[in-house]
């Protein structure tokens, strides 16, 4: 499961990685699109994230606000229910 793999990819090399954005965005990045062609627009990452969290300018970082948090878990409800 690419999901899974991005996951530990990322758990594992978190000290590596912790200080490098741009190479965490661009793993996210690379595994996300290479399934854009088998999946929805939006499966896994929402519409926010990719506008705002893929930014790879690092002068305008972006901090997700309470309304974000609502949304992203009123979408887990919704797909634990359907």
């Amino acid at each position: 499961r690419p999901v899974t793999y991005l996951y530990n990819t990322l758990h594992y090399y978190e000290r590596h990685l912790r200080d490098r954005t741009n190479l965490k965005r661009k793993l996210v990045h690379a595994i996300m699109s290479s399934l854009k062609d088998n999946r929805t627009p939006g499966w896994c990452l929402s519409e926010t994230y990719l506008k705002c969290g893929m930014n790879p300018r690092d002068d305008n970082v972006w901090i997700p606000d309470d309304t974000y948090y609502c949304k992203l878990i009123g979408r887990l409800v919704d797909n634990i229910l359907n």
